[in-house]
């Protein structure tokens, strides 16, 4: 590939290079180089943006990720007969606690 510099761009590359301890030739390549590979980048990114929003990723991970719930989930408890009747008697002895510590007001409002 050729390109065309102004007099003072060619200038500006020479003093970069020799900054640098390059030719200009080498250099320009080496940023032709990371210009490509920016661009196949950004490229990417725009890819995989696209995906998203269509919900279209092919990596088993992100589109586990992509299709679960963004907020909390509901979850399902299943109890025992004994765990549920368990429950049960906890909350009663919380509850009859509950009410002798916090006996109802002796004056109706």
């Amino acid at each position: 590939m050729e390109v065309h510099l102004t007099p003072e761009q060619q200038h500006k590359l020479a003093e970069l290079a020799a900054h640098r301890g390059r030719d200009a030739d080498t250099l320009a390549q080496e940023r032709s180089a990371a210009i490509s590979q920016r661009s196949r980048f950004i490229e990417a990114v725009k890819l995989g943006e696209a995906a998203l929003e269509a919900r279209r990723i092919s990596h088993p991970r992100a589109s586990r990720r992509a299709t679960r719930p963004a907020g909390p989930a509901l979850m399902e408890v299943r109890w025992s007969t004994l765990a549920a009747a368990d429950l049960e008697r906890i909350f009663r002895r919380i509850f009859r606690n509950i009410e002798k510590d916090n006996p109802p007001p002796l004056v109706k409002q």
